[in-house]
């Protein structure tokens, strides 16, 4: 069941503000795959808003 209400009450535990969304996501990952995380290895990236911070 998807109720905007309490899509609205669940993002304000993110500091962000709002919920993920795909392209959030997809952005994480083609940086990854990009020349400028060459050097990342190993670490876990949370794509989250801010809500494990």
């Amino acid at each position: 069941m998807d109720i905007p209400a309490i899509r609205a009450k669940f993002a304000t535990n993110f500091p962000l503000g709002r919920l993920s969304r795909p392209l959030d996501i997809a952005n994480a990952a083609l940086w990854l795959a990009s020349d400028e995380a060459e050097f990342i290895t190993g670490t876990c990236i949370e794509v989250d808003g801010g809500r494990c911070v």
